[in-house]
C-alpha cells in the first residue's frame, strides 16, 4: 500500500476503500487521456447514505459539511477502485459539489468546503487545490443532502 493510500484511510476513518456500486446504467469512474472522471457520488457509510434532508432546514451546517466530507471520500473510493489505489492521482483539478438546499439557504460554498478541505488534507496545499463549483439545487438522489463529482488529473 502506498502512503497516499495509507493517508486516504487514515483522513477517511477506514479500513479500505469503500465504493458504492453505480445506481443506474452508469461507471463510477472512468479514466482517459490522463484524466479521472468521477461521477457524482454522495455520503455513504456501509452501503447507506448518511445525510438525508435539505440544508437550511432539515440539516445542520456542521451535518452538510460532514456529508460534502463523506461524499469526497466515497467518490475517491471509486477512483482509486478503478486506478488500484490512488497513487496515479496527481492532482484534483476540479469538484463540483450538490448541495440540496432549502429555498433561502445561500451557503452551499461553505458546506462544499468539506469536500475541498478533504482533498487539500490528503493532497496537501499546493498538490490539493482545485478549481470548484458549489450549487443549490431541489433534489438529489437517493435523497441525500450532498453529492461530490470530481475531476482528477492522472499519470500514465
Amino acid at each position: 500500500m502506498t502512503s497516499i493510500d495509507r493517508r486516504f484511510l487514515d483522513l477517511a476513518g477506514l479500513s479500505e476503500p469503500d465504493p458504492p456500486q453505480p445506481s443506474g446504467l452508469y461507471s463510477s469512474a472512468i479514466a482517459h487521456d490522463g484524466l479521472v472522471w468521477v461521477s457524482g457520488h454522495s455520503g455513504k457509510a456501509d452501503g447507506k447514505v448518511v445525510f438525508t434532508g435539505r440544508l437550511g432546514a432539515d440539516c445542520t451546517h456542521e451535518d452538510g459539511v460532514e456529508a460534502a466530507r463523506l461524499a469526497c471520500i466515497t467518490a475517491l473510493s471509486s477512483a482509486s477502485a478503478l486506478l488500484n489505489g490512488l497513487s496515479r492521482i496527481a492532482r484534483p483539478l476540479k469538484l463540483t459539489g450538490y448541495v440540496k438546499s432549502a429555498q433561502d439557504f445561500h451557503d452551499q460554498a461553505q458546506i462544499v468546503d468539506g469536500a475541498s478541505r478533504f482533498l487539500l488534507d490528503l493532497f496537501g496545499r499546493d498538490q490539493g487545490s482545485h478549481a470548484r463549483s458549489a450549487v443549490g439545487i431541489a433534489e438529489l438522489p437517493g435523497g441525500t443532502s450532498v453529492a461530490v463529482a470530481l475531476v482528477l488529473a492522472a499519470t500514465r
